[in-house]
């Protein structure tokens, strides 16, 4: 018996027998090749849109390897069956005259599957690796956060709902021939305006005297509370800012803009102020939910990687493995 236990046979079939059962037990990774002149391709790409930026080769490299990555996975979870993909594949096969015009979709579907169009057409590898990452983030079930997760994201994001000043004016306009705000016109003006239609200039027919006495504004005369961003993209920032130090109830100096020179009458003026929290939970609940929806997306993938391994060849032939990395929760 000892020497039966001594055996080197028998222990290297003992080795044998346990390296088989625990290589049933460990996944088999599937191994992607990509050239290299398909990276320096994509890198050259992606610089050209990040204006001539420099983006890392090995970057590039993990981009390609993640889309090749969800296109076999989007195959292998039977994408290619899709409707929008059979018909594209049957269309190519038909137009490449690889069969004929009489045929069944499926037998112009198989016929593109024979010659690999299911792999090679960009626009089918595309379809397929957006609808299984449409997939991906539907898969997690909508959620309702408790009220203490939505007051947290409330407080720490506070910034974000903090409603703009707005004001409601109207002005008086001086085109661009009476632009300088010293000219003789433009004090003549102010001064009428301060003078002859300041007491109980509030009233519509005070404010429409005065407009009156200027230029036709075809903007418009009158304005409601508006935020002082909207005001910016009619009147110029420059225009909007100055808002910001007119008195109410009073004709102001002559304001510049794109246009020409505005005497404005603030009307109201409402200061910024943080949104109420009943105000904005649904729009809490709809992050956080994206949130997760993301969070399950990039952990899937990163699950996936672990069954990918990546081979690169350069123009010599010589092949070398680079470690494919997680993906963070900030990017897609």
């Amino acid at each position: 018996m000892n020497r039966l236990i001594k055996n080197p046979f028998l222990h290297c079939l003992i080795i044998g027998l346990l390296v088989a059962v625990f290589s049933q037990w460990i996944p088999q990774q599937t191994t992607i090749f990509l050239h290299h002149s398909e990276i320096t391709a994509l890198q050259k790409e992606l610089s050209e849109s990040v204006n001539g930026r420099p983006v890392e080769f090995n970057r590039s490299a993990q981009l390609l390897a993640e889309q090749e990555i969800l296109f076999l996975e989007a195959k292998q979870s039977g994408f290619d069956k899709v409707d929008s993909v059979i018909l594209r594949l049957a269309n190519i096969a038909e137009f490449l005259q690889l069969a004929d015009a009489e045929q069944s979709l499926d037998e112009k579907y198989q016929a593109a599957l024979a010659m690999n169009l299911d792999e090679t057409d960009i626009i089918v590898r595309r379809q397929m690796i957006s609808i299984y990452q449409a997939a991906l983030r539907n898969s997690t079930p909508t959620i309702i956060p408790s009220d203490q997760a939505i007051n947290d994201w409330y407080q720490q994001h506070h910034r974000s709902f903090i409603d703009a000043p707005k004001y409601a004016f109207s002005h008086v306009y001086l085109a661009e021939d009476q632009t300088q705000s010293d000219s003789p016109v433009s004090s003549n003006l102010l001064e009428k305006l301060r003078s002859e239609l300041s007491s109980n200039a509030n009233s519509e027919a005070n404010i429409s005297a005065a407009i009156a006495l200027g230029d036709v504004f075809y903007g418009g005369h009158h304005f409601n509370l508006q935020s002082q961003y909207s005001i910016a993209k009619r009147f110029g920032q420059s225009f909007a800012n100055q808002l910001e130090n007119l008195s109410l109830q009073q004709w102001s100096e002559s304001m510049s803009s794109a246009f020409g020179q505005h005497f404005v009458w603030l009307h109201e003026k409402r200061n910024a102020g943080l949104k109420p929290l009943a105000d904005v939970k649904q729009q809490i609940i709809n992050t956080l939910n994206r949130e997760a929806k993301q969070r399950h997306y990039h952990d899937t993938i990163n699950k996936l990687k672990k069954n990918y391994r990546l081979i690169i060849e350069d123009e010599q032939g010589n092949q070398s493995a680079l470690t494919l990395t997680g993906l963070k929760n900030s990017n897609d």
